[in-house]
């Protein structure tokens, strides 16, 4: 089966695409929120570590990336929330174990819900 997959760009072209996602612009209220989701994971209830200060560079990353699949110059808070799950939930560290992921996805939806929202 893996065989037979063919090549949808080259790897030059991936790393183009990675550049011109990273000249999306953010404003500093965006980010902000950003910053203050991941933050949130590492007081939160039942994690034993939370997302790294580097897990906001990649959270701004993925919604940069967002922005432009959803023909968007420009990031928008919306676009932090519908990355923030798979973007972040396995980097947060539970304290229980095996079930780690789904706890993870509960704990930073809730921090989604809890966090204001800011005006792009």
């Amino acid at each position: 089966m893996l065989a037979g997959l063919q090549a949808v760009c080259t790897p030059a072209a991936w790393l183009d695409a990675q550049r011109a996602t990273e000249l999306v612009p953010v404003a500093p209220s965006v980010a902000q929120y950003a910053v203050e989701i991941c933050r949130a994971t590492r007081t939160a209830p039942g994690v034993r570590l939370g997302a790294s200060p580097r897990a906001s560079i990649w959270l701004i990353r993925c919604a940069q990336a967002h922005a432009i699949l959803s023909s968007r110059g420009y990031v928008v808070p919306d676009d932090v929330q519908s990355v923030a799950v798979g973007c972040l939930a396995h980097r947060v560290l539970m304290d229980e174990g095996e079930e780690s992921i789904a706890q993870a996805t509960q704990v930073i939806q809730e921090i989604l819900e809890a966090t204001s929202t800011p005006r792009p």
